[in-house]
């Protein structure tokens, strides 16, 4: 997909998935052929979103410790029916880093590490630039809408957000599976 499917690597435990994730080639592809859809994987993150006129989607099902977190809408809701010959193809579906991101436009000047990456970064003993990072945080601490971390809609928890999500959009998905099932 598109270099930006994926959050921005201040968000990612993992600093190298980009470096395989996210092809302009494919992206080119896709446009030749005018692609209205780009269905793919690998990335274990949960995205549904329109840019320039086509759609992309990752609905990963995930290890059984992703789907306590990053693929929790999928197991939480069920395994996503894309097109229906009656209805044609599902609405968009409402994912953790769509919303950021309908919300707050990437900033590349934007390098502070989010909370929950700095955790382990710190715990494996990995390196940053920590000027920045005391500068851009002091900034945050001024005005937390200059440098805004993810959060779910109107503050709600993780739990509430996938119950409401899973409500509302129940007629396009598969019941949950269990473990059991793979």
């Amino acid at each position: 997909p598109r270099p930006d499917c994926l959050p921005e690597k201040r968000f990612l435990i993992d600093p190298h998935l980009p470096k395989v994730s996210g092809s302009t080639k494919i992206e080119a592809q896709l446009r030749q052929i005018n692609s209205k859809i780009h269905i793919f994987g690998h990335t274990h993150l949960a995205v549904d979103y329109v840019a320039d006129s086509v759609r992309y989607l990752n609905w990963p099902l995930g290890s059984f410790r992703e789907r306590q977190h990053q693929t929790r809408i999928v197991s939480g809701s069920g395994i996503l029916l894309l097109y229906d010959e009656a209805r044609g193809f599902a609405d968009i579906q409402p994912t953790f880093w769509s919303y950021y991101y309908s919300q707050y436009p990437r900033d590349a000047n934007i390098c502070l590490l989010a909370p929950w990456v700095r955790r382990v970064y710190n715990a494996l003993g990995l390196s940053v630039d920590e000027s920045i990072q005391a500068q851009q945080a002091a900034l945050r601490a001024k005005d937390p809408n200059a440098i805004p971390f993810p959060q779910y809609p109107e503050n709600n928890s993780a739990d509430i957000y996938y119950a409401r999500t899973a409500k509302q959009y129940k007629s396009w998905r598969a019941p949950p599976y269990d473990a059991d099932d793979f």
